[in-house]
């Protein structure tokens, strides 16, 4: 085979394999279909029966978790995550108690949720700390009542559907391992329909830049 032939040929080769793995991360972030409502009282019987929770919160949860998944609409779902962690680990029923810190026990949560997450192609937007105010301990320069304020963490999860939220949330694994969050923080749970969302103007930049490089360099000088 000529070195030119092998050249060409190994360029299609690339090509073709970008655009599979393209295809397939295409695939892992779309939402599907909407959810159908037998498909919605399944995922609930299964938390009911699994969910670690008090029964009257439990009962509130599912409560809403219901209205929320029959407004379906199969779009994506970012979850904001407002997290405040508690003095002392909290008992949760039917599970044992845990000895090390709060923030020891959500850490533990997250690193075991990760691998759940991303097998339903569900991923951390933005995770942070609240950089506080001085010396004190407020985390709100605006809302004063202690509920609004001396948040610990927050976090922005992207969802491709509802369906891939209640299918984490009813697994079983993930039931077992939810007590450690539990225990360990107050937690707002607030999911958010994305209005538009901007990229990082030096990513959008560079990426137009490397294209009209890449454009330009392909460019055959022409022939005389």
């Amino acid at each position: 085979m000529k070195t030119t032939d092998w050249w060409y040929r190994s360029r299609f080769i690339l090509a073709f394999f970008l655009l599979g793995l393209y295809a397939l991360l295409w695939f892992w972030l779309s939402p599907g279909t909407q959810l159908s409502g037998s498909e919605i009282q399944n995922y609930l019987d299964r938390m009911e029966t699994g969910l670690p929770m008090e029964v009257t919160e439990k009962r509130e949860f599912l409560s809403r978790l219901r209205r929320w998944a029959e407004a379906d609409d199969g779009a994506p779902v970012h979850m904001l995550n407002l997290i405040r962690f508690r003095d002392s680990m909290s008992a949760v029923p039917g599970h044992p108690e845990f000895t090390g810190t709060a923030q020891e026990a959500n850490s533990h949560y997250e690193q075991v949720v990760l691998p759940m997450l991303a097998r339903r192609g569900i991923y951390p937007v933005f995770a942070s700390t609240p950089q506080g105010l001085g010396d004190g301990l407020e985390s709100n320069l605006l809302g004063f009542e202690a509920e609004m304020d001396f948040w610990d963490r927050v976090m922005l999860v992207r969802y491709p559907s509802r369906r891939a939220f209640l299918d984490l949330a009813s697994n079983q694994a993930y039931m077992t391992v939810a007590p450690y969050k539990l225990a360990a923080i107050d937690l707002g749970f607030v999911p958010l329909d994305r209005q538009y969302q901007l990229p990082d103007p030096r990513w959008a930049v560079g990426l137009i830049i490397g294209l009209i490089v890449l454009g330009v360099t392909a460019l055959r000088r022409p022939v005389k």
